[in-house]
Formats: structure tokens, sequence, C-alpha cells
């Protein structure tokens, strides 16, 4: 018993440690700076007691999910996947405030992996699929639609085979087999 209580301490105060590293402070008004060491495990209470992290999912005024990945270039979406696929698993409305772009890169990865991340986005695919259709047939901005099929079409020209792969299976679902005449 001792030691199954001395093993879950350690878990938490790696747990912590990790959270150190994680969390920054961001001012707008100076640098982005980590917070003091003691002040983690406040914060992540303060979060759990009060749902602090649904509370900002649900905000569309600001809108934080978008203003906290960023830009809608592929890396700003790379570096908001580990938090953005928990987030959108809980709150499925979240897609819909997605930039076109950001769900065509969630739907090549959900098609282009085999790990757990995998899994759950493969949960996803079908409303990653329809924002992805939507987009690719005009129901966004012109350049949210432009974005989405930009990065389409540049996996589908990668060297890399698996995306070219990712990317037409991606395509055929979303806009339907189209028949090429053999003559092309």
């Amino acid at each position: 018993e001792i030691a199954r209580q001395q093993a879950e301490k350690l878990r938490i105060k790696r747990l912590l440690k990790d959270a150190q590293k994680a969390i920054i402070i961001w001012d707008p008004r100076s640098t982005a700076r980590k917070p003091p060491k003691n002040s983690v495990q406040l914060l992540l209470s303060v979060s759990n007691m009060f749902h602090l992290a649904g509370s900002f999912i649900e905000c569309t005024s600001p809108d934080y999910i978008i203003n906290t990945i960023g830009s809608t270039n592929r890396d700003s979406i790379e570096r908001a996947y580990d938090w953005l696929i928990p987030a959108i698993s809980s709150f499925r409305s979240v897609i819909d405030r997605l930039p076109p772009s950001a769900s065509c890169f969630l739907l090549l990865r959900a098609y282009g992996q085999d790990t757990s991340a995998s899994g759950e986005l493969l949960k996803l695919s079908a409303p990653l699929l329809t924002h992805v259709k939507r987009s690719l047939c005009g129901k966004h901005a012109a350049e949210g639609t432009k974005r989405a099929a930009d990065l389409l079409f540049f996996d589908i020209a990668d060297a890399d085979a698996d995306r070219r792969i990712c990317a037409r299976r991606v395509l055929l679902e979303a806009l339907g087999k189209v028949e090429l005449s053999q003559n092309i």
C-alpha cells in the first residue's frame, strides 16, 4: 500500500514537472515566460475546479481555438495537434469553427497514421470530411477553400507516397469519383 502511494506521488510529481515545461504565461505586452514552479499545481487545480479548458474551448468571442492555433498553415496546425484532437473530440462543434485547411490537415493525418491518436481522429473523420467537402465546394470563404485545396494538391504532388495516397483518398471521399476519359 505504501509503495503504491509513493508511486502515485512520484507520478503526480512527474506530471507537474511536465506541465511546468508545457505551460507558458502569455502576456501581449511582454515576452512569453514560464510560471513560477509552485504555481503549476495551483493553475491546474483552478482549471479543474472551474472547468476553464472547456470554457475557453467553447469561447467564440474572441475565438480561443482560432487564436491559439494562430495561423492556418500546416506548421501551426501541426503544433496544435496534441491539444486540438482532445478538444474537438470533447466539443464536436469546434470542427465548424476550424479553418478548412485545419480540417483538411487533420483528415489527412487520420487517414495516414496507424496510431491511437489516429483511431481517435478516425472517429472524427465523418464530421471532418463533411467540413472539408463543404469547403472544397465553396461553402466557406474563398481563402479557406483555396488553402484546403492547396494543401491537398501539394500532398498529391509530394515525393512521399503515403502523403499522395492520403491526399487522393481525401479528394475521392470529399468530391466523389470522377470518371476520366482514357484519351486523356
